[in-house]
């Protein structure tokens, strides 16, 4: 049996809050979040973030936030635009709606959140 990490093993969290409250939550080692193409200034673009980055507050792209632990997806999520805070290994997310999924379900199958 696998032993799982709780989220004080984990070396990030990542927690997207729509205006109804915390949407998701989940310990993860690695964050990818949909951001503004810097060529164009359209969505499609991507940042990943990992244990030890810089402070930052993150302009996102409507697109999906993918949270990864151990090289398994432990959270999907397609967001609005919104912002992505970075600091003390938390990344926090403000999004007016949030639809999550889990690894291998189809968008539109998970538990949607909108105000």
């Amino acid at each position: 049996m696998a032993e799982q990490m709780t989220n004080s093993d984990a070396p990030l969290t990542v927690r997207i809050v729509t205006p109804n409250g915390v949407a998701a939550e989940a310990a993860c080692d690695s964050v990818i979040l949909p951001v503004e193409d810097g060529k164009s200034g359209a969505g499609g673009g991507s940042m990943g973030i990992r244990r030890g980055h810089a402070r930052a507050m993150i302009a996102l792209a409507e697109g999906t936030v993918r949270a990864r632990l151990a090289g398994n997806t432990v959270l999907s999520a397609a967001v609005t635009s919104g912002i992505a805070s970075v600091g003390g290994n938390v990344v926090r997310i403000l999004a007016e709606h949030v639809e999550k999924t889990v690894a291998g379900e189809a968008p539109g199958a998970g538990k949607s959140e909108r105000d």
